[in-house]
């Protein structure tokens, strides 16, 4: 056999299991299982992981406001929707900000309030990223916690800058904190949102 076929064969069959490891990595997310068994392919466990999963957790009717069932997709989204917005819409002056003078800061020693108190560092925003979960669900960039660890070393300095910085007190950058909300109903056979 020529050389060159030999080289396309080596290049081609390298191909193929980097395209496999994706399709197994994509499976794997989508699965939302927590643990993958020791670099075998089992995409066809994590499909139907997924699978089950989907149909366990689907809602096909709700409750509304008056008691009335809906089962128009439109419908229970529109039910889904108001009763967050309601859920998460407070009036903001009755939210306390953390002040020296709230009677349990004072009832803490000297060290413990000046720990508390101190201004967050790089090594805390490392540290917190280091002990999420690296496989749970990617927030709507897409990157999952494991992106950020794996590559810290290159991502640090701008993580590091954006995160401070609200800390400090600056605005949140418009997007930062969207997120995807999944509702995963905790009792078989749900009637309302609640």
């Amino acid at each position: 056999m020529p050389r060159y076929l030999l080289k396309l064969d080596r290049k081609l069959r390298c191909e193929l299991d980097q395209t496999l490891d994706q399709i197994e990595t994509l499976w794997f997310q989508k699965a939302r299982v927590e643990r993958i068994r020791d670099g075998d392919r089992n995409t066809k466990y994590f499909h139907t992981a997924t699978i089950i999963r989907r149909r366990n957790n689907r809602v096909n009717a709700l409750r509304d406001c008056h008691g009335n069932w809906c089962t128009d997709e439109r419908q229970i989204k529109e039910i889904i929707v108001n009763h967050f917005q309601q859920l998460f819409t407070e009036d903001m002056s009755e939210q306390q900000r953390v002040s020296h003078n709230i009677p349990g800061f004072l009832a803490l020693r000297l060290e413990q309030r000046n720990r508390l108190s101190a201004q967050f560092t790089e090594e805390d925003v490392h540290q917190a990223v280091k002990v999420m979960d690296p496989f749970k669900a990617p927030g709507p960039d897409g990157y999952q916690v494991f992106f950020f660890q794996e590559y810290w070393h290159i991502v640090k300095e701008e993580v590091c800058n954006i995160v401070l910085n609200v800390l400090r007190g600056q605005s949140i950058p418009e997007g930062m904190n969207a997120t995807f909300l999944t509702l995963i109903p905790k009792v078989s056979n749900v009637e309302t949102v609640n």
